[in-house]
């Protein structure tokens, strides 16, 4: 049986799984598993409602991901520019352009926090 490749979940799948059934944080886990040869594997897409629900869902993904799921660490400083880039990605298919300013003005923020 020929299957589906496998392929990342974005994060407005799980932007829609929130809105749909009124959730302020989603966390999907996706595996592929038993398939020789490869292609086998795990993805982990985390959503949350504003800032900190978005920080909170992305902690879990983390916790989930590294500790129980076995993946390499990143450090602090990736974390949070992974979540400011997941929010740029929320904000790219809006139908103005004040979402990508907020967007960039957070990612400018979260740089001068680590400077």
């Amino acid at each position: 049986m020929a299957r589906h490749p496998m392929r990342p979940i974005p994060v407005h799948e799980a932007l829609s799984i929130a809105s749909a059934y009124g959730y302020d944080q989603v966390i999907i886990i996706a595996r592929r598993v038993g398939d020789d040869p490869a292609p086998h594997g795990e993805h982990v897409t985390t959503y949350g409602v504003g800032i900190e629900h978005c920080g909170v869902a992305a902690r879990v993904g983390n916790y989930i991901k590294h500790r129980i799921m076995g993946w390499p660490e990143l450090s602090l400083d990736n974390d949070k520019m992974l979540v400011a880039l997941r929010k740029i990605a929320n904000y790219s298919t809006a139908s103005t352009i004040q979402p990508v300013l907020i967007a960039r003005d957070t990612l400018k923020q979260l740089v001068a926090d680590n400077a």
